[in-house]
């Protein structure tokens, strides 16, 4: 927190997250016995993800003689990189 003069206060902050998956969590009932703890995807290739997400904002707050001056501005950047494996489709029908 940032403190320029008396009144006002000016508040950066920032959040990120990034999360990685080897392969979707998914299995295909016709293939997988769930009462034997067995799961089966029919896919054939690994469908590896990453997703991130940064959230940079800056709070203003100036307290002056009539009321308080708020600012709140953020901006979002996402970015997904995913591999989907489409190769189960019968493109011959």
């Amino acid at each position: 927190m940032l403190e320029p003069v008396a009144s006002l206060t000016i508040t950066p902050s920032v959040y990120f997250q990034r999360q990685h998956a080897q392969d979707v969590s998914q299995y295909w009932p016709r293939l997988s016995d769930p009462s034997q703890e067995r799961f089966v995807s029919g896919q054939l290739l690994a469908q590896p993800s990453t997703e991130q997400l940064v959230l940079p904002s800056l709070k203003i707050q100036w307290d002056l003689d009539f009321g308080t001056l708020f600012s709140n501005t953020s901006y979002i950047d996402h970015t997904r990189d995913v591999t989907g494996d489409y190769s189960f489709i019968d493109t011959e029908s």
